[in-house]
């Protein structure tokens, strides 16, 4: 039996492998986002499972919540078991580390993967899973490594159960880590660093070095009591070779991975091993974009990307936001709703007179979150469009008397700009529409504080900063047909569609830096137009053929999204222009109340009584 699947080759031939196990409802698109997060360069099989339930995959049967299908689960076993050896004899998996990765119903065949007696994984992340078959024994796994995360909290995976399958992995000599958080099903950033960790302590063969550390100081002493025999003789020269194989391999993955940085975040590693750094990367560049270009080459023709729908952003603060784009920048609050990821948490939507595509600024509230650690690969700046020169002039004086931090008046491409930054350091710029040609702005909200003639009149030219410049720009040449139009020191000017302040990206290289840590002020995504659903289907088939991770379609209410993370990490949004904000209210009312989505209005009570009021 086959099964549906995406392989995606890793940075270097003999690349560790992860198989990736979707949870109920989930799709083999669901994990590659995570794959990337826990081993960057990895190769990836993401499967999809076999059965359905209500229209959503899954890899066993149950008859209801709590109650499985065991016959169907040890035949779904047998059928992946013969898929993933044969798939593995194909892709030389024999030669590679092949670790496991699942959630919940996926993580649940992982488990029974491991009851086979041979087992295809060298280790296994995990995440909210359970022993269905505890009465069943394991394989031999006195050479598999476990990562086991779980929630204290969680509603439908006892403690209990998940100690008992610990327990039954260690009695059949699998070497197991257990995270546990306070949290429930869902999981939790610190769980995912946590499995990066163990995969990185996995694959250098940390814990086999010290394995082999052990038998060959034992048979050492062995040596010094008596003369060893010729099998003790022999398995120890097999014990130091493999031991010297390890190093070896360590020693160069770590001199390709280490990167000095000072105390101001400078990068001060040796120029020597920069050198070898810098040409593994551009091998490693080449590469992709090679095959990007050749999976692009089988792609339908898709419909041509409008320009910038909206931009997402973190704060600290809701109320102090509101206080801010409202009093200060005169934007209007066109959308007062939730975060949709989690309903603890406002999302607010500045826009203008009409909540237009291509004038949204949203914000996440965080409360409690760290500050941002500036760096590369991150979207380091964003324009907000005004419509003259003149008009940067009367924001100067704005900013001086209400005490907003701000550089002089400069000039970007020709245009005149003002860089500023709001209370959370979030980098903003206003930018001078005086001189662009191409798509048009909104209009400005006429019940703000600013007059007309220099109001905001939606987003302008987005700057993106990264490590690999070449990744990004076959991502937006290659795959978003970005044209690459000028170049001003660092700076390379890209843009779509008719182009102008509305259409524009500007991406600058920095490989000096670390990456940016995220926290409140940084830019946590850019979106770009698309005309509507079908518009955005066709995006959805030719991401997939890239082999990008990516969210799959999701549904806004407000509008249709994708999401996918490009090389550097950044993560774009493919959103369509419609519905729009009026669909639940008025364009009068816009933003006054709190507005929810058809599927969490039914929790309403619960949602409410979590916000904070907005003063407005």
């Amino acid at each position: 039996m086959s099964f549906k699947h995406i392989f995606n080759e890793g940075d270097t031939p003999l690349a560790p492998v992860l198989v990736l196990f979707h949870g109920t409802g989930g799709d083999e698109y669901s994990l590659l986002s995570l794959a990337e997060s826990i081993a960057p360069g990895a190769a990836v099989l993401s499967l999809r499972g076999n059965r359905k339930e209500d229209g959503m995959n899954r890899f066993f049967n149950r008859f209801s919540e709590g109650e499985i299908d065991v016959d169907d689960l040890k035949s779904e076993t047998d059928s992946l078991h013969r898929f993933l050896n044969e798939f593995g004899l194909n892709h030389e998996f024999t030669e590679r580390k092949v670790i496991a990765v699942g959630y919940s119903n996926g993580a649940n065949m992982i488990v029974s993967l491991l009851h086979h007696e041979a087992s295809v994984f060298n280790g296994a992340i995990l995440f909210r899973g359970t022993d269905y078959r505890s009465e069943d024994p394991y394989g031999d796994l006195k050479k598999v490594s476990v990562f086991v995360a779980a929630g204290l909290n969680d509603s439908l995976i006892s403690q209990e159960s998940t100690k008992q399958m610990t327990w039954n992995l260690k009695e059949a000599g699998a070497s197991v880590q257990e995270k546990w958080t306070v949290a429930g099903h869902q999981l939790t950033e610190d769980e995912v660093l946590a499995s990066q960790k163990w995969y990185q302590s996995f694959v250098s063969g940390d814990s086999e070095m010290k394995d082999l550390l052990k038998e060959i100081n034992r048979l050492a002493r062995a040596a010094k009591e008596r003369p060893l025999t010729s099998e003790e003789r022999e398995i120890q020269g097999k014990l130091r070779k493999r031991y010297i194989e390890i190093f070896r391999g360590t020693f160069r993955q770590n001199l390709l991975n280490v990167k000095l940085i000072d105390e101001k975040g400078n990068d001060v590693t040796p120029h020597k091993v920069k050198v070898i750094q810098d040409q593994v990367d551009q091998m490693r560049d080449e590469r992709k974009s090679n095959l990007l270009k050749k999976r692009m080459k089988e792609a339908e023709p898709m419909n041509e990307l409008f320009g910038i729908h909206h931009i997402s952003i973190v704060t600290s603060d809701a109320k102090k936001n509101f206080s801010f784009y409202t009093k200060v920048l005169g934007m209007r609050l066109v959308k007062k709703t939730v975060n949709q990821d989690d309903i603890s948490v406002y999302h607010l939507f500045y826009a203008d007179q009409k909540g237009s595509p291509g004038t949204d600024l949203t914000f996440f509230e965080f409360p409690g979150t760290r500050p941002t650690r500036k760096g590369t690969n991150s979207i380091s700046r964003v324009s907000l469009r005004v419509p003259s020169d003149q008009s940067l002039d009367y924001w100067n004086n704005r900013f001086d008397e209400l005490k907003v931090s701000h550089q002089e008046i400069s000039t970007l491409f020709g245009h005149k700009i003002l860089e500023f930054e709001d209370f959370d350091g979030t980098p903003l710029r206003l930018i001078s529409d005086e001189k662009d040609k191409g798509v048009a702005g909104g209009i400005p909200w006429a019940g703000g504080p600013v007059p007309m003639e220099h109001a905001i009149r939606g987003l302008g030219t987005v700057t993106l900063t990264v490590s690999h410049l070449g990744m990004m720009r076959s991502f937006l040449t290659d795959i978003l047909h970005f044209r690459e139009v000028a170049q001003e020191g660092e700076n390379i000017l890209f843009e779509v569609g008719e182009g102008g302040h509305g259409a524009q990206i500007i991406v600058r290289e920095d490989q000096n830096h670390m990456a940016e840590v995220p926290g409140y002020g940084s830019v946590h995504h850019l979106a770009l137009r698309v005309a509507d659903q079908d518009a955005l289907n066709e995006w959805i088939k030719v991401i997939n053929k890239t082999g990008m991770p990516n969210s799959g379609f999701v549904d806004r209410f407000y509008f249709k999204s994708l999401y996918v993370r490009e090389f550097n990490r950044i993560l774009f949004e493919f959103a369509t222009d419609g519905p729009g904000f009026a669909t639940d209210e008025d364009e009068s009312s816009l933003g006054r109340t709190l507005s929810l989505p058809p599927f969490l209005e039914g929790k309403r009570e619960l949602i409410e009584s979590q916000l904070e009021p907005l003063d407005i």
